[in-house]
């Protein structure tokens, strides 16, 4: 084996610690940025509120065609 072809496997052989390090790493920290992302939506949920108390609901397609027909009999 030459001298090369131990440095190319010396650093496959690295790369694929830090590869499963940081995929260890990676799931660790998933509940705790799971857990973030549900605060970070329910804060912004509860600051929408109001305004989507106000939104009037718009009619559907089909809704809107039948309000058509009733108003404009052809």
């Amino acid at each position: 084996m030459s001298k090369l072809e131990r440095l190319a496997e010396e650093a496959a052989i690295k790369q694929k610690k830090l590869d499963d390090e940081a995929a260890k790493t990676r799931n660790d920290n998933a509940p705790i940025e799971i857990e973030k992302r549900l605060r970070e939506a329910k804060a912004e949920l509860e600051t929408l509120k109001p305004y989507l108390k106000t939104l009037a609901r718009k009619p559907y397609w089909d809704e809107w065609q039948k309000s058509l027909r009733k108003k404009n009999p052809a």
